[in-house]
């Protein structure tokens, strides 16, 4: 769903001036920047109400129902879009993203060139996705041999080239893309490269044919039933970090910092990575936004400091890291947002305290 954001940016530097006289249009843009989408949808609503024939509503108010899966009024608020306005590509984009969620992979193609045919070269990937899941394993390949031309971001490229080699059972050009992919720090491609790359015992295959299976849990979001699939690859092999990283990422994703942060530090434990110290500082500054609003101080600043600690790690390991250095200023800037706070309600106690004399 990351791309919907992108055609969201697409859809702001297009909009013209004009749009300004709408201002339920705008809080609706506003409240869609800030992600709160169902509060968008009715400013969005609200707009269309206001003024049917006004076409962008429509658009926005499909960004949010396709990210909260409202696969059918996306498609049908889409369809009022492009009937209204159907000159800007970025609409046949869209349809293309609810066409592809619809698995109507076909017509999703269709739409997608359209955006490439207008520089939205990021569509690649999409693209590639449609061919695989339609098994047109070459015409995928080419989609995303074209897609590490244009991009920077090879590791999900290059796993999904593995995978169409591995569907046309030519096994060793496909872990030769694994690898390349795992390389690129993709950790799902590590287990599918030691599943069929690697000459390894009973147990370890039972352990990775379980890891498999989680990851395919993971990327459908059903991150219980991809915990237990991991805990059972560790009771075969445990001494696996990248399965105990990945388990760690389903505490992430589902909130349980402390369980996270528990897992993050048995991979670090086994093998050092940025990319282990990267997200157990995330987990780290995810529990200190925990302890802003509350009496203690002294827990906040405990979550700062090894926030803070895991992300100069993780740059000392990594220069590239982008990541590790973005959260590190967000975890300042945290800080120094709280403060500036509290300094507020000081002074302002304080006036309080001249007015009635004291």
């Amino acid at each position: 769903m990351k791309n919907i954001f992108i055609v969201f940016m697409f859809s702001l530097l297009l909009s013209p001036a004009i749009f300004s006289q709408n201002s339920y249009y705008l809080i609706g843009l506003e409240q869609t920047y800030n992600k709160s989408f169902d509060s968008a949808i009715q400013s969005f609503t609200l707009s269309i109400e206001s003024d049917p024939e006004f076409a962008e509503p429509y658009f926005e108010r499909a960004c949010c129902f396709l990210y909260l899966d409202g696969i059918e009024k996306a498609s049908d608020d889409i369809y009022e879009y492009i009937k209204r306005y159907p000159e800007p590509v970025k609409g046949h984009v869209l349809q293309g993203m609810i066409f592809q969620e619809q698995e109507k992979y076909d017509k999703a193609v269709e739409k997608y060139r359209m955006g490439i045919d207008s520089g939205m070269t990021f569509l690649y990937t999409s693209i590639g996705y449609c061919f695989y899941k339609t098994g047109k394993f070459n015409l995928s390949i080419q989609a995303y041999d074209s897609s590490i031309y244009y991009r920077k971001d090879k590791d999900l490229s290059y796993y999904y080239i593995g995978l169409c080699y591995l569907e046309s059972e030519y096994i060793d050009s496909a872990c030769k893309y694994f690898g390349l992919s795992r390389e690129c720090g993709y950790y799902l491609a590590e287990n599918l490269m030691c599943q069929y790359c690697d000459s390894l015992d009973t147990q370890h295959s039972i352990a990775k044919a379980y890891a498999v299976e989680g990851i395919n849990y993971m990327d459908r979001n059903k991150y219980d039933a991809a915990i237990i699939r991991f805990n059972f690859a560790l009771e075969k092999y445990p001494e696996y970090d990248p399965t105990i990283f990945l388990l760690g990422l389903c505490y992430y994703y589902t909130e349980k910092y402390d369980s996270a942060i528990k897992y993050f530090t048995n991979a670090i434990t086994m093998s050092p990575s940025s990319t282990y110290y990267s997200y157990r500082g995330i987990s780290y500054y995810e529990k200190m936004k925990e302890y802003t609003h509350k009496d203690n101080k002294q827990r906040q600043m405990q979550f700062r400091s090894f926030a803070i600690k895991d992300f100069e790690i993780c740059n000392s390991m990594d220069t590239t890291d982008y990541f590790g250095y973005s959260y590190l200023g967000w975890t300042y800037f945290t800080i120094i947002t709280i403060w500036k706070n509290h300094m507020k309600c000081l002074k302002k106690h304080l006036n309080s305290n001249r007015v009635m004399g004291m």
